[in-house]
């Protein structure tokens, strides 16, 4: 079978995209299986933090436009896995699945704004869209892009967009027969950002190669489109504007077809290099120059402010219908699918690689795992740091707190780590972000204690998506032989068993009280630590296996 699972966010490494990960890689040992995204992230270094051998699997990177434009992507794969948060994308293959985190709202994140713009324009914004689209079906003379433009509406728009560092291009009919394509490409580096090296290829035929491409001005090229009649005589004779050497590489089992642009180039994230907190990888900016109207370019120009959420927001849940299975990844996710959504669905646990950790002498650590991020259902790393101050300064010594955790390039997120940071100074805690995962491993492999507070003082009817859906790191601090302390809320009661493998708590009162217990009896710690060793088998990634091929077998 040929499969795509769609996920948004590989960058974050959390749960969803190990779960997301661990389907593809097993669904690869015996299919073709692509995993789609939005933009464009490492596969070897996602595979190497979330253990997965993704050797197997290819990276596409298209970004969201539309429904319809996702169709083009998705309709020809005989599976597609939906695995991306907030997602409300249809399925267009012939069997789909949804694999749901939580029932979110899709306006969670909104501001009063977005909300009232939502309200007053969302009819008027889509007239004027679809109009837009029907009219340049008329016209058949854009460059679509298929794949790698982080923002493709903003490039149909005839507007500069960064590639991905692999960019696709169809050349539409109409286009085709006006006999060239002309491009506005530029590097975007700044300072000490690395030199772009660029190919762009029509079908087979690699017409331009650079090594290095100016910083300080911009490219244009023009590619010459042969006709049908005379393409092949053509071929060979086809130069670019700098003269540079032509080289034909068609192969003759791979042809692509002649109205396929392909862009390629060396990409860099921008946070690396100079003040920026955008963590995109970039390839090269370009933009689409061919000939239009003055009309159309206003037109154009106009269009391009008209917002994606707009134009895509959800009226309702019919897109749940292009889906032949739902997917919860908890009992709790499962009971607020049916609450929110009315619809049935499937609990498929995420997997855990319980077999990954070393057995070392452990140490007076007490632990918690979790990105740092505000909103949703923030890990409440402030809230920790403030029961671990009070901890000490009611007598607790020798014992230290980590917080371990990945961080995005979002500055609301750097404003509450550098919040959590502050509030830590003078204390034995530890702040780690962004780190390999051996060394997550290692910590993981010397706590004796885990902390986990997500949900905290949140109310469950009015916002049960800010609780922790299920609880990945709860049960890799099992496996690690750390003694699971808790909130008694979400995803973690399926886990935890109070006072059997792990404890389980309401309060901050009850986590201080729970937590010097389990410090002041080692026997405790072994019992538990023997119970907890048995228990988190039931997450291991060979029940995994075995379930994810009773779901492919009875859907398929």
């Amino acid at each position: 079978m040929k499969i795509a699972a769609y996920n948004l966010y590989l960058s974050t490494l959390g749960g969803g995209e190990l779960h997301m990960g661990k389907m593809a890689e097993l669904l690869s040992k015996d299919h073709d299986v692509d995993i789609l995204t939005n933009k464009y992230f490492d596969l070897n270094r996602f595979s190497k933090h979330l253990n997965l051998d993704l050797s197997r699997v290819k990276l596409r990177v298209f970004p969201y436009i539309s429904s319809e434009y996702a169709s083009t992507i998705t309709k020809d794969y005989d599976l597609f896995i939906n695995a991306t948060y907030l997602s409300y994308m249809k399925g267009y293959a012939k069997k789909n699945i949804y694999l749901t985190f939580f029932p979110t709202p899709f306006d969670v994140d909104f501001k009063f704004a977005h909300k009232l713009a939502l309200f007053l324009f969302r009819n008027i914004s889509r007239k004027i869209y679809n109009w837009f689209l029907i009219k340049e079906k008329k016209y058949k003379d854009a460059l679509i892009p298929i794949e790698g433009i982080h923002d493709p509406k903003k490039f149909i728009m005839g507007r500069p967009s960064w590639t991905s560092g692999k960019a696709i291009l169809e050349i539409q009919e109409n286009l085709m027969k006006k006999g060239f394509v002309k491009l506005k490409i530029n590097s975007g580096r700044k300072f000490n950002a690395p030199d772009t090296f660029l190919r762009i290829s029509l079908g087979n035929q690699l017409l331009y190669e650079y090594d290095k491409l100016s910083k300080n001005k911009s490219t244009i090229i023009e590619i010459g489109i042969p006709s049908k009649k005379n393409q092949i005589e053509n071929e060979n004779k086809i130069k670019n504007k700098d003269k540079i050497e032509y080289k034909n590489l068609v192969e003759k089992n791979n042809i692509i077809a002649n109205n396929i642009i392909t862009i390629e180039s060396n990409s860099f994230c921008p946070a690396n290099f100079y003040d920026s907190n955008d963590m995109r990888q970039l390839g090269v900016s370009i933009k689409n120059i061919s000939t239009k109207s003055i009309l159309r370019n206003l037109i154009y120009f106009l269009i391009g402010f008209l917002p994606n959420f707009l134009l895509n927001f959800p009226d309702d849940l019919s897109f749940l219908d292009t889906y032949d299975l739902i997917l919860a990844i908890s009992k709790y996710t499962q009971k607020w699918i049916k609450k929110k959504w009315n619809r049935e669905s499937f609990v498929f646990y995420p997997p855990v690689d319980i077999d990954r950790f070393k057995k070392v002498e452990k140490e007076n650590i007490i632990l918690g795992v979790g990105r740092f991020f505000v909103g949703h259902h923030n890990k409440k790393q402030l809230e920790l740091v403030k029961t671990f101050k009070e901890l000490c300064k009611s007598g607790l010594n020798d014992w230290h707190l980590y917080l371990v955790g990945g961080i995005e390039g979002k500055k609301e997120h750097f404003k509450y780590l550098d919040s959590v940071n502050r509030v830590s100074e003078g204390y034995p805690i530890v702040i780690k972000t962004n780190i390999p995962r051996e060394e997550l491993n290692d910590i993981y492999s010397k706590s004796k204690i885990f902390w986990h507070a997500s949900g905290l003082e949140e109310d469950e009817k009015k916002h049960p998506e800010r609780f922790e859906h299920f609880g990945v790191s709860t049960v890799e601090a099992m496996a690690a032989g750390c003694v699971p302390v808790v909130i008694n809320r979400g995803g973690q009661s399926e886990i935890v068993k109070d006072g059997t493998n792990g404890f389980l708590f309401s309060n901050l009162e009850q986590l201080k009280e729970i937590t010097l217990r389990i410090i002041n009896n080692g026997e405790l710690q072994k019992k538990i630590r023997k119970n907890l060793l048995e228990d988190c088998k039931k997450y291991s990634s060979e029940n995994f296996k075995r379930r994810l091929q009773k779901i492919i077998k009875n859907l398929i």
